[in-house]
């Protein structure tokens, strides 16, 4: 989502950077969003993508994308929640800046 939310956010702000840290950094300066909105996007992505990659790591993973939420410690789980928060916060932007 982080990704997709990126890449759209910069191709309607006329962005030409790339990479996705970069490109919310840019389209949040765009958009005036507000620092802590940001800093939750940021964290967001950067959370999921730990997870995903300790995943990828673990040469017994079956599926390199599936994240076990039995196999993850407290501070897993706490990663995990916030990053799908901050995901859900994104969609929501999403929504009503191009739903209505």
């Amino acid at each position: 989502l982080f990704v997709d939310a990126a890449r759209l956010y910069a191709l309607a702000h006329g962005i030409g950077v790339t990479g996705t840290i970069e490109r919310l950094d840019a389209a949040a300066g765009a958009m005036r969003v507000p620092a802590h909105e940001l800093a939750a996007w940021r964290y967001g992505f950067e959370a999921l993508q730990r997870l995903r990659l300790q995943v990828q790591c673990d040469a017994a993973a079956d599926n390199p994308n599936l994240v076990a939420l039995d196999a993850l410690g407290a501070a897993g789980r706490e990663q995990l929640r916030q990053g799908v928060r901050a995901a859900r916060l994104l969609q929501q932007r999403i929504e009503l800046d191009y739903h209505g």
